[in-house]
């Protein structure tokens, strides 16, 4: 039984205790760019830099805020019992008027002959860097978008973009996203 030395376990005593802090230090903010960043302000510029982080019928992802030094294009969204609304940073769409504490913008009644559209059908808007967007609120029959020859039934409470052209199906009823500068 002699002969055999005691394992030192690894461990090692510190030459000074751990320090404890009552709140975690303030980091100064990261100066970083992402990818996204490059993206708009290529598309800010009205240069090209790969692929655009949204296509149509894609979800859109958080805005980013740059300032802006570019015209960003107006659109309308033009319904088929002829109203004209124009796109701002939130609208809506609907059989029932908003109250004022829903938050819009601009809010299109629609009177559908069909009766399958929802009180609050489908919400529509666009970010600071001038992409639409639209979002089904939860429709009892769906709201559809049709782009470049293909058509999607929008998921629920997700906002989709939008590019001009691209008609929404609802209910009886259809809407067209118009650029108009």
């Amino acid at each position: 039984m002699f002969g055999k030395k005691k394992k030192a376990s690894g461990i090692i005593a510190g030459t000074s205790p751990a320090q404890v802090y009552r709140e975690l230090p303030v980091l100064p903010r990261t100066s970083q760019t992402s990818i996204r960043d490059e993206w708009s302000r290529a598309a800010l510029e009205g240069s090209s830099f790969g692929e655009p982080p949204v296509r149509a019928g894609q979800p859109v992802s958080a805005e980013v805020n740059l300032p802006l030094h570019r015209k960003i294009p107006r659109y309308v969204m033009e319904f088929s019992d002829g109203q004209r609304i124009e796109v701002k940073s939130r609208c809506g769409a609907g059989r029932m008027p908003p109250t004022a504490e829903d938050g819009y913008e601009a809010f299109a009644v629609l009177h559908d002959s069909s009766q399958q559209t929802s009180r609050r059908h489908f919400e529509f808007g666009v970010t600071a860097i001038g992409q639409v967007w639209v979002m089904d609120c939860d429709s009892a029959n769906g709201t559809w978008l049709e782009s470049h020859s293909s058509r999607i039934e929008l998921p629920k409470l997700t906002r989709t973009s939008m590019v001009p052209g691209d008609v929404l199906r609802f209910g009886g009823m259809r809407a067209k996203l118009v650029q108009v500068s």
